[in-house]
């Protein structure tokens, strides 16, 4: 997790649910105070401390806020916190971290992974989102990519090369050619 310096600026309490959650707005995304969105869930700070040890830095944040540090979840990270803890009884509160990101920010390019879904480094999709997180059109449409679609065809040639190495371990098969950078 990265310490980010004091917000642009804007800082302003949103209703999630009946419990204010303070909002937090740094170079164009919403950030929302860890501990609030974790009261409005329900969810134990165990819970979050959990999830700070396996976020990245896109999904979780330290913020100097009034002289006190306050733990801020980006709408990816809100997203991914609802996801490791109870997927389907919380996922209104991912839609609501969601709905008002892109109120906030209706202007953030969608390969911002702080705001939406994007693809792992090597270009497979992340976890299938929950029925209701309000992220499954983004999954669906990381799914038709060319970037997707390529990353697929690289695993599957060399699976198919495994397995027929295994089935015929008498032949030399040779690699496969790497792939080009697309730019």
């Amino acid at each position: 997790m990265t310490s980010k310096p004091s917000t642009d600026g804007l800082t302003f309490t949103r209703d999630c649910y009946g419990k204010p959650v303070r909002v937090f707005m740094w170079e164009g995304v919403p950030w929302f105070e860890a501990e609030a969105f974790c009261a409005a869930m329900d969810l134990s700070a165990a819970a979050l401390e959990a999830f700070d040890r396996t976020a990245t830095d896109t999904d979780i944040a330290l913020y100097s806020f009034d002289d006190e540090p306050v733990f801020a979840l980006s709408p990816i990270g809100a997203w991914k916190l609802v996801e490791a803890n109870d997927p389907y009884r919380s996922a209104k509160f991912a839609a609501w971290a969601k709905r008002e990101a892109n109120h906030l920010a209706p202007d953030a390019p969608p390969t911002d992974p702080r705001m939406f879904l994007t693809l792992q480094a090597d270009g497979m999709l992340p976890e299938m989102p929950g029925k209701y997180s309000g992220r499954r059109a983004e999954w669906y449409a990381l799914k038709e990519s060319p970037e997707h679609l390529e990353a697929k065809q690289r695993a599957r040639s060399v699976l198919r090369r495994m397995s027929l190495q295994m089935a015929n371990p008498q032949h030399n098969f040779p690699a496969p050619a790497a792939a080009t950078p697309s730019l």
